[in-house]
């Protein structure tokens, strides 16, 4: 009978020959990244294989490919726990006790397999939750940064425009001044005027008049 030799991994077993090879038992999952998991070649993946750590994680991409690995190993997990749930369950359902009424067989059935229906439920679940780890970092360790440096200029410009607008009012203000003070100097020079540079109108010369100045 084949051993597993002391110091191999545990997906393989030692044959009688002393050569190792992958086990065949189905429920034993080859380690990810050796069989299953081809896009994990990557060189920077190597170190992967001896565990995540947050070095990884950080690295360009890691979030993104550590998401990508965790969802094809819970997506296979669930379709293995669905395939094997429909046979179990089917299974039950052919087994009859005395004294059964109709369809108690398949409602007994359905209530032992509950269990097993919500792993593959969480399964799912896992799945969906795994994908939003690359999101959530991006959010707020990628795109965080530039929506600060965005809201900063955005603000550093209204308020340049609002100190140029302070300026323009300002400018507008000492110009009506100095109109004021040339029309008020305009009239003192020109007292016997109508205040808009034009003399008054003098009253028509009378016969009087004309004695005095004779």
């Amino acid at each position: 009978m084949a051993t597993r030799a002391r110091d191999s991994p545990w997906w393989l077993s030692e044959g009688a020959d002393g050569t190792e090879h992958h086990r065949s038992d189905p429920c034993i999952r080859p380690e990810p990244g050796s069989v299953n998991f081809p896009f994990l070649e990557d060189p920077m993946n190597q170190h992967h294989k001896n565990g995540w750590t947050s070095e990884h994680l950080l690295r360009p991409q890691g979030t993104n490919l550590y998401a990508a690995q965790q969802r094809e190993r819970l997506r296979q997990m669930a379709n293995e726990v669905q395939a094997l749930l429909h046979e179990y369950k089917s299974a039950l359902e052919n087994i009859r006790f005395e004294g059964d009424k109709p369809m108690e067989a398949k409602v007994r059935a359905f209530r032992a397999t509950r269990p097993m229906a919500a792993l593959e439920k969480h399964l799912r679940d896992a799945v969906n939750a795994a994908g939003k780890i690359d999101a959530s970092y991006n959010r707020f360790y990628v795109e965080l940064p530039v929506k600060r440096e965005a809201r900063a200029k955005a603000k550093a410009l209204q308020k340049a425009n609002k100190a140029g607008t302070q300026n323009a009012q300002g400018i507008q203000a000492v110009n009506t001044a100095a109109n004021l003070h040339g029309i008020s100097a305009g009239l003192a020079e020109n007292p016997n005027g109508n205040g808009d540079g034009t003399p008054k109108d003098q009253p028509p010369a009378t016969f009087l008049d004309f004695l005095k100045e004779a």
